[in-house]
């Protein structure tokens, strides 16, 4: 077998047992799978991929229900950025919404490198700068799951991720 049909078979099994090890739940029209696998934003918009969708896009508060009992409480990845430019935070399917859920004072870029959204956030930090250094002080809130809300984080951080496709 070449090489390259060696590759191409890798690919294809990989992404049948990725499509097999997710449970899928539907709602109003698309099908979302929370993915405990903890990954950084780009490799969880590649692992959504491979099953045929993306990160998952918010657009209506019912929607938000859903994605966040689909977590369980769990901290996950979502398909929102502002890598391409501060501030301005678009959906990677390019989904439009104006929709969002973000807790009280995010997003707030702290300390300059917090470019993807994540869901289900229990605490919130605040960065404070004592003469030349950076110390991160973190107010942990007692939030309900029903409460739980949106925090910008480093891209690089691994979480586990929501995928969303169409049915």
């Amino acid at each position: 077998m070449s090489t390259m049909k060696l590759v191409v078979f890798t690919l294809l099994v990989g992404a049948i047992m990725a499509q097999e090890a997710v449970n899928w739940a539907i709602f109003e029209g698309r099908a979302y799978a929370y993915v405990p696998k903890y990954l950084i934003w780009t490799d969880a918009q590649k692992f959504c991929l491979t099953l045929g969708g993306s990160l998952a896009s918010i657009r209506t508060s019912q929607e938000q229900d859903f994605v966040k009992a689909l977590a369980e409480g769990n901290r996950a990845w979502i398909g929102y950025s502002d890598a391409q430019t501060e501030a301005a935070w678009l959906w990677i399917n390019s989904d439009r919404s104006t929709h969002t859920g973000w807790c009280p004072g995010e997003p707030n870029n702290a300390g300059g490198h917090q470019n993807c959204a994540l869901i289900d956030w229990t605490g919130m930090q605040s960065y404070h700068r004592i003469n030349t250094k950076w110390i991160i002080c973190v107010n942990v809130l007692l939030l309900l799951p029903e409460n739980k809300c949106w925090d910008d984080q480093d891209c690089h951080t691994a979480y586990s991720f929501i995928c969303t496709k169409a049915v």
